[in-house]
């Protein structure tokens, strides 16, 4: 899959053709410095543009406007990376060739996704109060459904105290305390301080001819020269005498166990591939030595895993676990993670844990989305275009002795339990 790094005005635009799909996808990507300040601001800007434009001023209007053009869908989100705050909006339109009688729907979707972007719906030089108000209930509501499932609550606890002093701790999605805060006019500035200062990417993934692909983005797509360099890896970190520990309790029927460990290998790293295996040996997969020992041998977890956090330098392992039985999964789960660091572990368990990640890897190529996430990564990153190929030799080349330094590079920093008892 050949890919092409084209300068437009004031962006970068990846072209990723490819026949796999029957769709082009467009993702336009905004960062900027990820701030407390601005974290509902940003959670709430993308939605806010959505429902509604200068020429479909309101959601119902929209979507009769997307159904007119073949089922055309226009999305968008907010999401941490590093220390970026990142704002993007996703189009997904059918192929022409694909469609009846020779339809073309490309440069309408194209202009119609143009119109969420630059033309949002105004009222006396800002957002309408009761658009506003319908996306903050809306978010609010989001949020408290995180709150309800105790996984989601019992990691961001954990988050809250294993980065207590960092901006890992807060989430883009926003802070449901001081949602109400936020004012039309706080949100209109905000929306041109995206346009005039973050810093802009786009990709296309789709059959399509590039020369087509461009001229129709550089008609409909410029911004000023900007200034903001963005940071994709979160480098703060802190000192750690000795891991914390903390029991807090709740209404739940199982208890939720967070650990949360330290690593020095971040994303762009020359050990991130070996990074990738080891975390897949050690939790990440069913095949993993967590799941066979804490869940199936021992039968001390409903579920456990871990996921690596590239992009911050982390490693967490979650698990549902009886209540009272929640401290000693959590030295099971150390004791397996200090014996894969010395060796514990055989070339098959090795191999298996290398076909799980290239299994993933191979899975990201099946969906636009997850094709746009590896060229956006790898260009960030590394400066230099996704190669499936080459990543899969890299992972197949990762060594025992290369698992096993990852492995013993893991410092415990938080342990967090969850359990049944009065708040």
């Amino acid at each position: 899959m050949e890919s092409r790094l084209i300068p437009l005005d004031g962006f970068q635009l990846r072209l990723v053709p490819t026949s796999k799909f029957k769709t082009a996808y467009v993702q336009l990507r905004f960062s900027a410095p990820f701030r407390r300040e601005t974290l509902n601001l940003r959670a709430l800007l993308p939605y806010v543009l959505l429902s509604g434009t200068r020429n479909y001023p309101t959601k119902r209007r929209f979507q009769d406007r997307l159904d007119d053009l073949y089922g055309t869908q226009i999305g968008g989100g907010v999401a941490k990376q590093g220390r970026m705050s990142v704002i993007s909006f996703s189009l997904s339109v059918v192929m022409e060739q694909f469609l009846p009688g020779g339809a073309k729907v490309f440069a309408d979707a194209l202009d119609l996704f143009q119109e969420v972007v630059f033309s949002p719906r105004r009222y006396r030089g800002g957002f309408r109060k009761g658009v506003l108000k319908d996306e903050v209930r809306m978010l609010r509501e989001d949020i408290e459904a995180d709150y309800a499932d105790k996984a989601e609550f019992s990691f961001q606890r954990m988050a809250e105290h294993m980065f207590r002093d960092e901006l890992a701790r807060y989430r883009p999605k926003g802070d449901e305390a001081t949602l109400d805060q936020v004012t039309p006019e706080a949100l209109w500035e905000a929306y041109r301080d995206m346009l005039q200062n973050d810093h802009v990417e786009m990709t296309v993934v789709g059959d399509f001819s590039d020369d087509l692909v461009v001229t129709a983005i550089r008609a409909r797509f410029s911004f000023p020269p900007r200034a903001t360099v963005p940071v994709w890896v979160d480098t703060e970190t802190k000192a750690i005498a000795s891991p914390a520990y903390v029991t807090e309790h709740g209404d739940v029927s199982q208890a939720r166990l967070q650990i949360g460990y330290r690593v020095l290998v971040r994303a762009g790293s020359p050990d991130y591939f070996s990074m990738l295996v080891a975390n897949a040996l050690f939790g990440d997969s069913d095949t993993s030595m967590l799941f066979r020992t804490v869940r199936e041998r021992d039968h001390l977890c409903y579920y456990v895993y871990s996921a690596y956090a590239a992009a911050k330098g982390a490693v967490f392992v979650s698990a549902g676990v009886e209540p009272g039985k929640a401290q000693e999964a959590a030295r099971l789960i150390e004791s397996i993670r200090r014996d894969v660091a010395e060796g514990g572990f055989s070339e098959s368990d090795l191999d298996v844990a290398k076909r799980a990640v290239i299994k993933r890897m191979r899975q990201a190529t099946d969906s636009p989305r997850g094709i746009v996430s590896d060229y956006a990564h790898f260009d960030r990153l590394y400066g230099r275009p996704y190669d499936l190929a080459g990543n899969i030799a890299k992972i197949g080349a990762v060594t025992k002795e290369q698992v096993m330094a990852r492995m013993d590079g893991f410092i415990l920093d938080t342990v967090y339990e969850l359990t049944r008892g009065e708040a």
